[in-house]
């Protein structure tokens, strides 16, 4: 079975390709009672490590274990970012990135346990400044999984809204999150599956928010707007780690503009694209992400700036989706599952080295070496 797994920080969505099997089963407990999807699951992105067990996502704030010291949140913040020592478990110090590690596999095995099937993981990656996390993924074993394949978000999300990448190959990915709102112009270079290399980001544009921030513009912003059934959904996943008060609410909604940050943030982006020669005109498709591009004031502002080149209608699945579909039509174990390395001697100095050959994760066939 093939899943994808979008690592994010505080929810991890999960893809899967089985068609039997109802999103409300799967990882029955971890996940939440709401799924994404048809075939896509939401998994609170905490780990508690406690006693020699393991508690992911929902079984940890259903077990009250949420505030505990041996509990790991922002897994993906740690991931991309120079980390603390790490906190104490059952006498032993434990990183972050050892948890995100162990929250991996735990996934994956319950996954490879519930279905008695093989698994096929594609992990999802940043596109933009996503090199330690791409360090950290090859660091870490997944076990469980009978294939591992590396996808850089873009190229997800574009494949998961059915972008033809041989004809529309510039693209601006609008990633609106509840810690930034981020605009990027990509540049793709698609020769297939089997010649997959990372795209290029020619230009891009950043608006830091606050998460708690966020949440509360997004909530307040959902309470003024009507909603549909589905937006009420999304509204309780913002709702599920808040702890503000409906006045502090109000204040932090009403603070800032939603509708005037994408303008700020979109104008941003084309002033570097234009500074970089790059002309606007080029851009036929504008692929959203993350659920706060549902908002109707940020989708409206994002319509009036790009119009029928938009694609949003699922802003939260697609990099998921296009995980899939990226290991759909190839064989399953078609990438080398280690490192290696030569040994070399120095003719003058007389020592040996060992450089890098073929690096863990290379897809094979490969011509490299």
């Amino acid at each position: 079975m093939n899943i994808t797994i979008d690592l994010g920080n505080y929810n991890t969505i999960i893809t899967y390709d089985e068609a039997g099997l109802p999103a409300s089963e799967v990882l029955k407990g971890a996940a939440r009672n709401m799924p994404v999807g048809e075939r896509a699951i939401l998994v609170p992105s905490v780990i508690n490590l406690e006693g020699g067990r393991v508690a992911i996502g929902k079984e940890v704030t259903r077990a009250g274990l949420y505030g505990k010291d041996s509990t790991f949140r922002d897994l993906r913040d740690y991931i991309l970012h120079s980390t603390p020592m790490g906190l104490l478990v059952d006498g032993r110090r434990v990183s972050h990135k050892e948890a995100a590690s162990i929250f991996l596999n735990e996934i994956v095995r319950r996954m490879r346990d519930q279905t008695s099937r093989q698994i096929d993981v594609s992990l999802i990656h940043p596109t933009y400044e996503g090199e330690d996390f791409v360090n950290w993924v090859k660091s870490v074993s997944l076990s469980e999984a009978r294939s591992v394949t590396l996808v850089d978000e873009d190229t997800a999300v574009a494949l998961g809204y059915g972008v033809n990448l041989f004809k529309d190959d510039t693209i601006v990915f609008f990633d609106f999150g509840f810690s930034s709102i981020r605009a990027r112009l990509v540049k793709f270079n698609w020769l297939g599956r089997e010649s997959y290399t990372l795209p290029l980001v020619k230009a891009s544009a950043m608006y830091p928010v606050g998460s708690a921030d966020i949440k509360q513009r997004i909530i307040r912003q959902l309470e003024f707007q009507g909603y549909s059934h589905d937006e009420k959904t999304g509204r309780r996943h913002v709702l599920h780690e808040s702890s503000f008060s409906t006045e502090e609410f109000i204040a932090y909604a009403e603070r800032e503009d939603l509708g005037a940050l994408v303008d700020n943030v979109v104008e941003r982006l084309w002033e570097e694209a234009e500074a970089r020669g790059i002309d606007k005109s080029i851009v036929k498709k504008v692929c959203l992400i993350g659920g706060a591009t549902r908002i109707p004031s940020v989708k409206a502002a994002l319509e009036r700036h790009f119009g029928e080149k938009l694609l949003g209608d699922m802003p939260e699945t697609s990099a998921g989706l296009g995980g899939i579909t990226f290991l759909g039509d190839r064989p399953t174990d078609d990438m080398i599952r280690s490192g290696y390395s030569m040994r070399v001697r120095d003719p003058v100095t007389g020592q040996y080295h060992f450089p890098l050959v073929v690096e863990r994760f290379t897809r094979f066939p490969t011509k490299n070496p």
